[in-house]
Order: C-alpha cells, then sequence, then structure tokens
C-alpha cells in the first residue's frame, strides 16, 4: 500500500509539473504574440514589462530566438540606426530597456521637404476626322506604305 501511495505522490508530482511547464509555455506564447501584434507600440510594451516585471519581462526577452528579437527591436525603435547593425544582445537589452522605460524610442527624422510634381501639359488631342467619308489613318493607328 505505501508504494502505491508513493508511486501515486510521484506521478501528482510529475502531472503538475507538466501543467505548470505547460502553463509557462502558454504564457510565454500569449506575450509574444502580444507584443507581435499589429496595434501594439510603445506602450504596449511597457504594459506588458510592468505586468510581468523585470526579472520576467528579461527571462522572456532572454529566451526569444534572435529573429524574433530583432523584428520587435525594429518594431519598437523604427527610426534607431543601430538596431539594425548592432548584435541581438544589444537589441535584447535594448527591448529590455524600452519596456522599463529607461531609453525612449528614437524619433522619426525631419527629412527635407520633397518638392512638388511639375504637372506636364496634356498630349495634343488628334484633329477630328474629315467629313470625305474615308478613314483617317491617324486614327485607325495604321500607317500608309509609301512605295518609291
Amino acid at each position: 500500500m505505501l508504494r502505491l501511495l508513493l508511486i501515486f505522490a510521484c506521478i501528482r508530482d510529475v502531472a503538475a509539473v507538466k501543467r505548470r511547464t505547460a502553463l509557462i509555455f502558454f504564457s510565454f506564447a500569449l506575450v509574444v504574440k502580444r507584443l507581435a501584434g499589429k496595434t501594439s507600440d510603445v506602450e504596449t510594451l511597457r504594459g506588458v514589462y510592468q505586468a510581468l516585471g523585470a526579472t520576467n519581462f528579461a527571462l522572456i526577452a532572454e529566451s526569444l530566438p534572435d529573429a524574433k528579437v530583432a523584428t520587435l527591436a525594429k518594431k519598437f525603435d523604427k527610426y534607431n540606426p543601430d538596431v539594425k547593425a548592432e548584435s541581438a544582445g544589444w537589441r535584447r537589452r535594448r527591448l529590455i530597456a524600452l519596456g522599463g522605460g529607461s531609453a525612449e524610442p528614437i524619433a522619426k527624422p525631419v527629412g527635407r521637404v520633397k518638392a512638388a510634381k511639375t504637372v506636364t501639359p496634356a498630349k495634343k488631342r488628334a484633329a477630328p476626322p474629315q467629313e470625305s467619308g474615308f478613314l483617317d489613318f491617324k486614327s485607325a493607328g495604321a500607317r500608309r506604305k509609301k512605295w518609291d
């Protein structure tokens, strides 16, 4: 009987660990989906950071693949030229700093004003056909052969 209780206790512990692991994976996927959504911005990132806390957010950022970190860093800091050139570790630190509020995203650079397009005059229209009863070759799009 004692063996049976011990086995049952071990199975219960394993099931609890599996449930916890499944819950961790689910919450990780939920956070990543929320950050990668179309409508998420820096305020969303900061809200997730505050909800999770600094340690948990850093753990999630460290467990993200490099490509996902690059995508999120480019999304939340669009106009920072260093995001494209720096390493994945730098991007992770930047993402954590943006979430914590210790860094602000780079503002859109003020570019030069584009010149307005010049308006080109409309093409000349072909003259109306003559009233002689013959087809006008210009309007028909055909060319008359020239014989020597």
